[in-house]
């Protein structure tokens, strides 16, 4: 068995994976000589601006090219801005069956959210019956709800 085979068998990969990373450490070691230890640092780079092919085409050009690339790649990135925050939803359209409109609030809005509005509305019903307490005893009789009809 060749060497690539044995290391891609326990590796659990494709020889040519191994052939492919071999000839991506020839790339880098034969650029590192030219440009000094620090370059493997930067082509390796999880934030490297180099791609395994352009490290490929940079190990056959001059010296002097491959020392420009590689600080022009040291060089920090500018700073990308933050996205903003997705805006919440102005409005919901929800089911009046009251299980269902619960069940759409807490998928739409998150549990935090929904615990929010559970608050909210608990303290708009007590504020409703207090107001409603309050105007049938002005008027001296229980307040009745009109039928339809």
């Amino acid at each position: 068995m060749k060497t690539d085979e044995v290391l891609a068998q326990h590796y659990r990969v494709d020889p040519r994976t191994i052939r492919r990373d071999g000839q991506l450490a020839a790339n880098v070691d034969a650029i590192a000589a030219n440009c000094g230890a620090g370059a493997k640092r930067v082509l390796l780079s999880p934030t490297s601006k180099l791609s395994r092919q352009a490290i490929q085409e940079l190990a056959r050009k001059a010296p002097e090219e491959q020392q420009r690339a590689v600080h022009e790649a040291a060089k920090p990135s500018a700073p990308t801005k933050p996205r903003p925050a997705k805006p919440a939803k102005a409005m919901l359209r929800v089911p009046v069956e009251p299980q269902a409109l619960a069940a759409t609030l807490v998928r739409e809005l998150g549990y935090e959210r929904a615990t929010k509005v559970h608050e909210a509305l608990g303290s708009v019903l007590e504020q409703h019956k207090t107001e409603a307490g309050s105007k049938a005893s002005e008027s001296g009789r229980p307040r009745t709800r009109k039928s339809k009809g």
